[in-house]
């Protein structure tokens, strides 16, 4: 009790002197560097939320924790030689020294618990006390670290309002840049300045009060031995140097931060960049994977409107080894499918593309075209139609084969079976030995109808003598296996004895 006497009093009344012996422009010198300090510390806090590293969020939480801590102390130190009395007098370099730790953990945990991503009124309240009391422990034991100290008593009621001073200010300054935008978004961007305001005004009065708070056992005039105190050229130098240091560490912990931002944002930017190539490059193969595979797709792969000429939005070079035209003919509108049309098939093509595209089903159609060269040719397309997103219009997707030469060979090889069928008994059978159809002097010859003649079996036609005779079932397997059979062989027809029969037997698969 008697150390707390020694420290805490009551009823002592202030000395009409405390307030004369300041110095008012280092009064506002103390302000100015508690504001600032304060807007850089809160500054450093929103960097440490947004951080996309841990790296980068440890370095700006440290950095806004040395800003605000040793932005308290020198606010301290200051407002101390600001006072005349105390500017005349002596510090204790190691407990001066000391006196600054307890700011700068108090700043460490309350900017701590300020980057959570979402900050409760417990969290505010909890980091405004933790400020309190760092600017509170500071203060009082950077006072004790004076010469002055044995002298200097603190009155109970203006010491308790001076740590609840600072405890409030510094939870509506947290309130200000970590509460209020979420009711005011617009506030964001001056929030900070208007924080940072409030914070140095919880440090600035803190102290100030603290210094209301303070009692002297001897009158200031008897401590005061200059009357020219309030000019003394020591303290105020002292104090600019103070100032101009702190004012210099915030400046560089801006700048670190600052240049780690914005070595950051250029990684990201060079990254994108890569990014960008990287995707450029992929854009540039895909297309040429592309152009090389509607290159080597057999025929001209197309994309056409769906209107009286099919006009072409897009067509592969290979349309003009179709056509004769080449396809910069065809998307510029010189020369359309439905002009190339041959007129005979134009109504077969409208049976087939018009209920594929109401049903939006696939379709494949063979129609003839006028080539560049006026002679006619033959083409199959096969395609679906498409509704294009974009613009909500349907299209035909598809390719366009050449099939001139198949056609021709088609209409060779009917010709030459129309002309065996004239001269020669030809007659199929399926792979187990049933007549499945018959010409015209195969029928003559055996003395069939075509309706008796379907469904047979070859033996029906054979004696018994040949059916069981080994070479029968040896011919089969040739047949069979693919190979042709020839010989001359006795067949039995209708109502008739066995007759010679001169005879290629030829498989067909």
């Amino acid at each position: 009790m008697a150390a707390l006497g020694n420290f805490i009093v009551q009823g002592w009344q202030p000395d009409p002197l405390l307030w004369a012996q300041h110095d008012a422009r280092l009064v506002l010198l103390s302000v100015l560097v508690s504001i600032g300090a304060a807007t850089v510390a809160l500054h450093m806090a929103q960097l440490a939320r947004k951080a996309v590293t841990a790296v980068e969020g440890r370095l700006a939480l440290g950095s806004g924790a040395l800003a605000l801590g040793s932005g308290i102390w020198t606010m301290h130190y200051i407002g101390m030689l600001a006072f005349a009395v105390c500017g005349q007098g002596s510090f204790n370099p190691w407990l001066t020294a000391l006196s600054v730790l307890p700011s700068l953990a108090a700043s460490w945990v309350a900017l701590w618990w300020l980057t959570r991503p979402r900050i409760a009124t417990s969290v505010l309240w909890g980091a405004a006390l933790c400020v309190g009391a760092g600017i509170g422990t500071m203060h009082y034991l950077g006072m004790a670290a004076s010469s002055l100290a044995p002298l200097m008593r603190y009155e109970l009621v203006d010491f308790a309002l001076s740590i609840l001073l600072a405890v409030l200010l510094a939870a509506l300054a947290l309130w200000v840049r970590f509460g209020l935008q979420r009711y005011l978004p617009q506030v964001q961007r001056w929030g900070t300045w208007l924080a940072g305001m409030v914070m140095g005004a919880a440090i600035a009065g803190m102290h100030y009060t603290g210094m209301a708070a303070l009692r002297f056992t001897d009158p200031i005039a008897e401590l005061a031995l200059d009357e020219q105190a309030l000019t003394l050229p020591i303290p105020a130098t002292l104090s600019i140097a103070i100032a101009i240091v702190t004012v210099t560490l915030s400046l560089l912990i801006l700048a670190m931060n600052g240049n780690l931002r914005y070595r950051r944002l250029l990684g990201q930017v060079q990254a994108a960049r890569k990014n960008q190539q990287a995707a450029e490059e992929q854009l540039r193969r895909s297309e040429e994977q592309y152009r090389s595979l509607v290159k080597n797709i057999p025929g001209a792969s197309f994309r056409c409107r769906l209107d009286a000429m099919w006009s072409m939005i897009f067509i592969s070079d290979a349309v003009q080894e179709v056509t004769g035209w080449p396809a910069s003919d065809f998307m510029a509108g010189q020369v359309h499918f439905g002009q190339i049309l041959h007129s005979e098939d134009e109504e077969r093509i409208a049976a087939i593309l018009t209920p594929a595209i109401a049903q939006r089903r696939p379709y494949h159609v063979e129609y003839r075209i006028l080539h560049r060269d006026g002679l006619v040719r033959w083409v199959a397309e096969t395609g679906r139609p498409i509704l294009n997103t974009a613009d909500q219009q349907m299209y035909l997707d598809g390719v366009i084969v050449d099939i001139t030469a198949r056609k021709l060979q088609t209409a060779e090889f009917e010709g030459l079976a129309a002309a065996i069928n004239r001269v020669l008994a030809v007659t199929e059978l399926d792979l187990d030995g049933y007549v499945i159809s018959a010409n015209t002097n195969y029928l003559a010859l055996m003395g069939y109808t075509r309706a008796e003649i379907l469904g047979l079996h070859h033996s029906h036609f054979c004696t018994p003598e040949d059916f069981a005779h080994p070479s029968y079932a040896r011919d089969w397997q040739l047949l069979l296996s693919g190979q042709p059979v020839t010989g001359e062989f006795r067949r039995v027809g209708e109502g008739r004895s066995p007759s010679m029969d001169f005879g290629l037997v030829q498989p067909d698969f």
